[in-house]
């Protein structure tokens, strides 16, 4: 697979509207940074670039396998960028692939994704490709949190209200549960 200069500007208009009617196999790169420049909540692909399967498949009717492949070519062509090994482990988590999932949120993680702390704080909470650890899932939840991320901030309060690995605090939670109202 090779890249084009013209693919690595995923961030200009022109190379996000030239990939509709696209195949994966044509410009691999740029159809999986439309993934990831989406928000941190949605993967949307223009459908009629992605093949469609009844099996696994994202809210849009679009293969998850298919956005893994994606993704997986896209950390390849560019390492440094945070946002695609959290779409990745993503994916890979969606499709139960726990383990894979906690590595590229890892990597992720590693190069300043506070989105990837939070996703691997919850599978540490739900036991899902690493033995159930809610002292650990706190501990990554609380690091996110202070990094400036909603969903840290909330799921640090909810550990906190119920004492789920840390001691209960609720006057902690209400201050947390506050912090994440007033950022947003």
């Amino acid at each position: 697979i090779t890249i084009s200069p013209r693919s690595r500007r995923w961030g200009s208009r022109a190379a996000s509207s030239s990939a509709a009617g696209s195949s994966l196999a044509a410009k691999p790169v740029r159809s999986a940074l439309s993934i990831a420049r989406t928000s941190r909540n949605t993967a949307v692909l223009r459908p009629s670039s992605a093949p469609r399967r009844e099996s696994v498949s994202s809210s849009r009717g679009v293969s998850t396998e298919w956005i893994v492949e994606a993704c997986s070519t896209a950390v390849r062509a560019y390492p440094k960028e945070r946002r695609l090994p959290y779409q990745l482990g993503r994916a890979l988590d969606r499709l139960g692939r726990y383990g894979e999932a906690m590595e590229a949120y890892q990597t992720a993680a590693d190069l300043g994704s506070v989105g990837a702390l939070n996703n691997m704080a919850t599978l540490h909470e739900n036991g899902e490709g690493v033995p159930a650890s809610p002292e650990t899932a706190y501990e990554l939840y609380l690091r996110a949190a202070e990094a400036g991320d909603l969903d840290g901030m909330t799921n640090v309060a909810r550990l906190l209200e119920y004492g789920r690995g840390t001691t209960k605090d609720v006057a902690q939670a209400v201050s947390w549960y506050q912090r994440a109202a007033d950022a947003g």
